[in-house]
């Protein structure tokens, strides 16, 4: 076993990932931020900011788009643009490029591996601190040891599904890089790859595993909540260092839009709007009860409202420890050279005040 199985866009996306890690340091800044404010055929009270996020949007991708539909960044001087770029490792490798200006939706194990290889990364909030995949299969997988020698879906090496499968597995004692086939793409594919039995068992959201039961007529089996496999770190926003030097103050207010998006999302009496925007919002075709059940599930475990909720250290660090140990991690991690706490730390007064 171990011979990959790649969707469409696997192997070009493994290897733009690759690439984009191994000439991280050789790439130029994006500008020095002084066009910023004001211009481009924006208003001149608020400025100019561009954040790519992952191309389709589920629940617990919402804080971003709260912040975006409710004012958020308006209200904190901005003009942002979500830019949809594709699954979390493009957006990273987009961020890296200089293609964004921030990266909302950076996964985290692919972050901290970066880190190893002399990323010039900063984290500096996070949407969403708690895995919220679930591993779900088709209905004739009950276990983790079902999948011996079958194939499963993930968003390959680096990705967040991957890493979840791979933390999975080894549970169990499996090896996903030798006792099993891995079918490779975007999360997006992995309903129809699971409906035609190409692959058993995936990494998804709660409101995916519900789009794809109502969508192709299918049961699958909840195998595993990812917080419950590991308690390793799910997405961080991500900026370049040399734009936090350059466009510090519009990082700040970037991150404070979004710890607003998080504290309104997770306030009891906004759960019938974050419901109703949750479907308008989402681009699965999710249904109103698959949102429902998602909200149930996730807010109030995953979504931080503070500075000490979204950059745990000891989350960070549990997740370089499995990432070492999977093989993935090749450097140090060292959270203080990685996360600036300071800049959260001014979003947050800024929040607050």
């Amino acid at each position: 076993m171990g011979v990959a199985r790649f969707g469409w866009r696997g192997t070009v996306l493994r290897n733009r990932v690759v690439c984009a890690v191994s000439v991280v340091l050789l790439l130029p800044a994006c500008g020095d931020g002084s066009d910023s404010g004001g211009g481009g055929g924006a208003s001149a009270e608020l400025q100019d900011v561009s954040l790519g996020v992952i191309h389709s949007v589920k629940f617990s991708f919402l804080p971003t788009h709260l912040a975006k539909e409710l004012g958020y960044f308006e209200e904190f001087g901005l003009n942002a643009t979500l830019e949809p770029i594709g699954a979390g490792i493009d957006t990273l490798e987009a961020q890296i490029a200089g293609e964004t200006d921030v990266n909302p939706h950076g996964p985290s194990p692919a972050v901290v591996n970066a880190s190893g290889s002399g990323s010039p990364l900063k984290i500096v909030f996070s949407p969403a601190s708690r895995l919220s995949p679930i591993i779900v299969a088709r209905d004739d997988i009950e276990s983790c040891e079902d999948l011996r020698g079958g194939t499963v879906a993930t968003d390959g090496p680096g990705g967040l599904s991957h890493s979840v499968m791979e933390a999975f597995l080894a549970s169990c004692g499996i090896n996903i890089n030798q006792d099993v086939e891995l079918f490779i793409g975007s999360p997006s594919d992995f309903g129809p790859v699971l409906a035609e039995g190409t692959a058993q068992a995936a990494g998804q959201e709660i409101d995916d595993e519900i789009a794809i039961e109502d969508q192709f007529g299918i049961e699958l089996n909840q195998l595993a909540n990812s917080w419950e496999i590991a308690d390793f770190h799910y997405q961080s926003v991500v900026v370049r260092e040399q734009d936090l030097e350059s466009n510090r103050d519009v990082i700040v207010r970037v991150v404070a839009a979004i710890m607003k998006a998080n504290r309104w999302l997770n306030d009891p009496a906004n759960r019938e709007e974050a419901i109703d925007l949750a479907v308008e919002l989402g681009t699965l075709g999710q249904t109103r009860e698959a949102m429902e059940e998602a909200y149930d599930t996730y807010v109030g475990t995953i979504f931080p409202e503070t500075c000490a909720e979204a950059l745990d250290v000891g989350q960070y660090e549990s997740t370089a420890d499995l990432q070492r140990e999977l093989g993935n991690l090749t450097g140090d991690f060292v959270f203080e050279d990685v996360v600036a706490m300071d800049v959260c730390e001014e979003a947050e007064a800024l929040v607050d005040s």
